[in-house]
């Protein structure tokens, strides 16, 4: 959430309609969030990914405006 809104300024309440985990992020261990823009139904719509450090993904999912 923080990473969209430093990337689009404030928004009005996010909503998180799908999230997939797919493995856990482990003390001591970095990530990076990836965001992409979609087009929704009037709605501002994110799809994002969150990466471990050697590219495994850990979560997957939409966040919604």
């Amino acid at each position: 959430m923080v990473a969209i809104e430093a990337a689009h300024g404030s928004l009005p309440t996010l909503r998180l309609p799908h999230v997939k985990f797919a493995r856990p992020l482990l003390p001591d261990e970095c990530a990076r969030v990836e965001l992409e823009a979609r087009d929704g139904d009037g709605e501002r719509r994110w799809r994002f990914r969150v990466l471990r450090e050697d590219g495994v993904l850990l979560a997957s999912g939409e966040a919604a405006a």
